[in-house]
């Protein structure tokens, strides 16, 4: 479970350095890079509340453990 929630915290951070690098764009090309860094910021969100949902599961687990 503990490689889970690193595999995706890494993809959550790799999600939104992508979305950051693409609201770089040259200025023609701005738009293309908008949509795109736009669903990158989706999937930055999305891996993020998958990690919070695994990490308050482990909690839960361990708490129920003893």
């Amino acid at each position: 479970m503990r490689d889970d929630r690193d595999f995706v915290a890494l993809m959550s951070f790799v999600s939104g350095l992508f979305a950051a690098v693409l609201l770089l764009a040259p200025p023609g090309d701005r738009w293309q890079a908008y949509v795109s860094a736009c669903v990158c910021t989706g999937l930055m969100l999305l891996f993020g509340v998958s990690w919070t949902v695994m990490t308050v599961a482990s909690a839960l687990d361990a708490r129920a453990r003893g």
